[in-house]
């Protein structure tokens, strides 16, 4: 009893404790909200110092484990377990457990394995990379919230004999779905078995887009339905409270195994247990003080966990559906319906639009629908299933009109809406509206007024493009080259090159985070991959006035065209150059006072050709040509242009050891400033009342 007492200040004060908690780990990337979270601990202080300590202890141990080396397995040959395995992606891959470490292992041949293989890697392991964007999507500590630790690009992977263990148990049901399973295969081990690495692409896109990819990730809905099922079923052989209750904990214990440990059922079913003991040994704590205890835990003990989508998910719609229970308890089914789907979507937004760079307004009536659908029916017949394999005609038709009702819900495209919520301030401000409406909406006082402040301000965010009163010019770190320029209020919005492509569509997600509704002209310089590669993209997703090429320049070259308050000129081609570098198109624009020079890919000839021509070089920064290569940035040419400053865009995995030292010295002897992306990643310029503030990816 007296250590009871001793955790009396604790209940019903769950809230209070995650709040700062939450900000202070957070802080390990915003380091203004440590002055909030210091600021929420001395208040809590007041009410009790045993709050304030647990804080403290919480924060503390976050950031030790948060700093603790990441040490990987070295060597090029690493042998351990295959934990699971994504096959259908684009780039096969799997987990492999080895030397205390979790890798993530990339092969064309990763498909042929399954969970509980034991399987030889060659190759070196290495940590994520950063992508060098703005505000971008960190996948470094995406898979460290994974409990992944580095990444391996394998030459070669063989299945060897191993010794048996649990992976081995958790690797013949996978067997046993593969062998029995056809095209239900992929419903199966999504539901079943926590692995969604059967569905291609395509689907996983549509489901997102669709706003249901929660349905999919193997959380509360899944785990409390199933849990309920085995206590029904128990409740069948005998009534003792205690029986049930050990039966229901011990099925948690062997789900959570079958899935791998995975994040979302670990915390669904820790937060079971814990009810369960709650109510048992009658402990006193609150649903609130559950959920914020084992955010508490996984905050101090696993803080990637903090940076993490599903974390952020389950956790941020429990709470807020959690604080709403009066004002749902008091609605009718169907009322109540729509209010949990509300509730959940705009709790869930930020997180959504930072995956997604938009949303479908309609994903609000979509969950209604599909969560009967999925609670009533698909979960309960894929569970059956997985039972009665030979079912599998019947499943295939109630999943056929799934996807079919998926091909319907395109249909609703048109009510899709563009926008990103930066991290940061913005979100943070977010969340503190959408409280305040949470806490009205319970109270029942003013919370329409609360909800216009919160729509008003996602608008305002939608819209913050056109309130910029700033110029800016940014070098995006793709390989290649890809610059933005903005004029204030966008006015006018100018790209140059679009970089390589990739599968993330790096540059078209970096100008979604802008929240940029439209490009008024797009400069592909000139027909190299590094250039163009990534325009499809970009035009997909934003409306274009403009897109020059150097084959179709004779309407602009030579004279002075004003975008905005923007304004530039494209030089002629002065000689018949035969090499495409050399046809680059050579852009000098007007930017917050100072006078950029774009110049490509140009080299040696290009470079004497401009200075025969006798036309103004002289620019106050250059666009370095070639990424710095020896073919260019000839010491007459940087002297005629004069440029204090100079921007460098060579990636630092360029395939061609771009920049060479020996160019960058020559730019260093003439005292002119580099800004490079192979050491600060992606740079931005603003301009603000003429004066020119520097901002990096990795600062």
């Amino acid at each position: 009893m007296r250590r009871l007492r001793c955790l009396s200040p604790f209940k019903h004060s769950g809230h209070l404790l995650v709040v700062p908690a939450v900000l202070g780990v957070y802080g390990l990337m915003h380091p203004w909200l440590w002055v909030l979270a210091l600021v929420l601990t001395v208040r809590l202080a007041f009410f009790d110092w045993r709050l304030a300590a647990a804080v403290i202890v919480v924060v503390s141990l976050g950031v030790w484990r948060f700093h603790a080396p990441n040490v990987l397995p070295k060597g090029t040959k690493h042998e351990g377990e295959v934990l699971f395995v994504q096959g259908e992606r684009a780039f096969p891959r799997m987990g492999v457990a080895t030397e205390g470490v979790r890798l993530l292992v990339f092969h064309e041949e990763a498909a042929k394995f399954v969970p509980g293989d034991r399987a030889v890697v060659y190759g070196d392991a290495v940590e994520a990379e950063f992508s060098g964007f703005f505000d971008d999507f960190d996948y470094q500590r995406h898979l460290r919230g994974e409990g992944i630790h580095g990444v391996v690009y394998a030459d070669a992977i063989d299945k060897v004999e191993g010794e048996f263990s649990l992976y081995s148990l958790r690797g013949s049901v996978f067997t046993y779905v593969q062998r029995n399973f056809g095209e239900s295969r992929k419903y199966v081990e999504a539901f079943v078995l926590a692995e969604r690495g059967s569905f291609d692409e395509a689907t996983i896109a549509s489901i997102s887009q669709a706003g249901l990819m929660h349905l999919f990730a193997v959380s509360g809905l899944h785990v409390s339905l199933l849990a309920l099922a085995v206590y029904k079923a128990m409740r069948l052989l005998t009534k003792n409270p205690l029986v049930l209750e050990v039966a229901v904990a011990c099925f948690l214990a062997a789900f959570l195994f079958l899935t791998g440990f995975s994040p979302s059922v670990l915390r669904a079913s820790f937060l079971a247990v814990f009810l369960l003991a709650n109510k048992r040994f009658g402990w006193g704590f609150s649903p609130v003080d559950a959920l914020s205890y084992l955010a508490l835990f996984l905050l101090a003990f696993s803080p990637f966990s903090a940076f993490h989508a599903g974390y952020q998910l389950s956790f941020s719609v429990s709470f807020s559906i959690l604080l709403s229970r009066r004002y749902l308890s008091k609605r009718n089914p169907v009322a109540q319906s729509f209010a949990v789907s509300l509730i959940a979507f705009l709790t869930s937004l930020p997180v959504v639009l930072s995956m997604q760079y938009g949303v479908n307004l309609l994903t609000v009536f979509f969950n209604v629908l599909y969560v009967w659908f999925f609670v009533a029916v698909f979960l309960p017949a894929t569970y059956i299933l997985f039972l009665l394999p030979f079912l599998e005609p019947l499943f295939l038709a109630l999943s056929g009109v799934f996807e079919a009702s998926l091909d319907w819900l395109d249909r609703f495209e048109g009510f899709r809406v563009s926008l990103y919520i930066p991290r940061g301030l913005w979100t943070l401000a977010y969340f503190v509206l959408l409280y305040g409406f949470l806490v009205r909406l319970t109270t029942g006082k003013e919370w329409l007024q609360s909800f216009f402040v919160l729509g008003l301000f996602v608008m305002v965010v939608a819209f913050s493009a056109y309130l910029a009163p700033y110029q800016e010019v940014t070098m995006f770190a793709v390989h290649g080259d890809a610059f933005l320029v903005r004029d204030a209020h966008h006015r006018c919005n100018i790209l140059i090159d679009a970089g390589e492509s990739d599968r993330r569509e790096s540059l078209a997600n970096a100008l979604s985070r802008m929240n940029i509704r439209h490009l008024d002209y797009v400069f592909i310089t000139h027909k190299h991959y590094d250039h163009y590669g990534g325009y499809e993209s970009v035009a997909n997703r934003f409306p274009i006035g403009h897109t020059v090429t150097n084959r179709d320049i004779a309407s602009y070259e030579g004279r002075e065209i004003a975008c905005g308050e923007l304004k530039f000129i494209l030089f002629p081609l002065e000689h018949p150059h035969a090499g495409e570098n050399d046809r680059s198109l050579v852009i000098r624009m007007a930017i917050g006072g100072e006078t950029y020079l774009f110049t490509g890919d140009i080299e040696t000839p290009r470079e004497q050709t401009l200075l025969e021509l006798g036309r103004s070089l002289e620019a106050d920064v250059l666009k370095v040509p070639h990424h710095g290569s020896l073919t260019s940035s000839t010491l007459p040419f940087l002297e005629a242009v004069s440029a204090s400053d100079a921007m460098v865009s060579a990636h630092w995995n360029s395939r061609f050891n771009h920049p060479h030292p020996s160019v960058m010295e020559r730019y260093e002897a003439l005292g002119i400033d580099l800004h490079r992306i192979d050491e600060e990643g992606s740079v931005r310029f603003r301009y603000l009342f003429h004066r020119r503030f520097k901002k990096t990816a990795f600062e």
